[in-house]
């Protein structure tokens, strides 16, 4: 069970890591575009730094996570640690989809 977790989880940041590119590509096009429109709007920066917040989380928790679950799966350890470690993958998710549903709400609901 715990290897073919290990195989999902690698499949599913490949493509978090496809989304965040074309998220941050696309942003970095709108400012490019438009950037005395967007740019000076206040939504446009939170949403940039959400942005970060999920390249932030998905690159050092996620990595640190990712390697205890590694000691878990390769070494002897108790039951008890693989449910630790899936207690914080699930945790870090959310975080993630809380994070973009926040930038889709600023997308959505533009403030000045």
């Amino acid at each position: 069970k715990a290897l073919v977790l290990e195989e999902l989880l690698h499949k599913l940041q490949r493509v978090m890591g496809i989304g965040m590119l074309i998220i941050l590509a696309s942003g970095v096009m709108m400012m490019v575009r438009l950037h005395e429109l967007w740019g000076a709007q206040i939504w446009f920066r939170i949403k940039m730094g959400m942005l970060a917040l999920i390249i932030i989380n998905g690159l050092l928790l996620r990595r640190r996570v990712g390697s205890n679950l590694n000691k878990v799966l390769f070494e002897e350890t108790t039951g008890d640690n693989f449910g630790k470690v899936k207690t914080y993958f699930m945790l870090i998710q959310l975080v993630q989809l809380i994070l973009f549903i926040v930038i889709y709400v600023l997308s959505v609901f533009k403030f000045n």
